[in-house]
């Protein structure tokens, strides 16, 4: 899985209700430990938003988030 470090204030991920020390496990539907670093980069780069799964403490959520680019 991949945990959040940091949630930059006024982004779409903050927006969707991502925390820092949330752990991505699936995106799109497909468990992230199958994603090599490339084609996750990849595949987010090409869509407005994405659907995730979510675990933390509480347990697992669904959130779709929306794409920004913060770096040209």
């Amino acid at each position: 899985h991949w945990t959040i470090a940091y949630v930059l204030p006024g982004t779409p991920a903050e927006a969707a209700g991502l925390r820092e020390g949330d752990r991505i496990v699936a995106i799109e539907g497909e468990q992230v430990h199958a994603w090599p670093p490339d084609r996750t980069r990849d595949f987010v780069a090409s869509r407005d938003s994405v659907r995730l799964v979510v675990r933390d403490d509480a347990g697992e959520r669904e959130v779709v988030c929306g794409i920004a680019v913060l770096v040209p």
